[in-house]
């Protein structure tokens, strides 16, 4: 099992809402694990439904997700990444959820009780930054 761990900072907390983070660790993932794994067909799951119509629909009205998205998008482009995107209820998306909220121990203990060995993957540091994203006007603020 290959994770990615990492916080989000106070900032990012405050200034970014639920379905920007959603969208941001999901291409923060999806920007470090795939190089380990190789694949050039991904299939992404989300429980936030404004994320799964973003990555759908390769669009959103919100100026910082499609940013997201623009960067996402290049990157699959330049590496030659097609990805499908799926639903996963929360019920299902436990590991995920543990995860996020700082469970990260017993998501490994569980990868372990079914014989799967846990790897830590490296954040491409060039992506972590948010500085330029949080900067954008939240579309209420426009």
């Amino acid at each position: 099992m290959l994770f990615v761990e990492d916080a989000w900072s106070p900032e990012e907390r405050d200034d970014l809402i639920i379905c920007e983070k959603e969208m941001l660790a999901s291409t923060l993932g999806l920007v470090a694990l795939q190089p380990e794994v190789g694949d050039a067909f991904v299939l992404s799951y989300t429980d936030n439904t404004n994320v799964l119509a973003a990555m759908r629909s390769m669009g959103s009205s919100s100026r910082r997700m499609q940013e997201l998205l623009a960067r996402r998008t290049a990157w699959m482009l330049r590496e030659r990444v097609v990805e499908a995107s799926a639903r996963i209820t929360t019920d299902n998306n436990v590991w995920a959820d543990w995860g996020s909220r700082g469970r990260l121990a017993e998501v490994v203990a569980a990868a372990r009780r079914m014989g799967l060995r846990a790897r830590r993957v490296a954040m491409p540091p060039d992506w972590r930054d948010t500085a330029a994203l949080r900067a954008l006007l939240p579309d209420s603020l426009e």
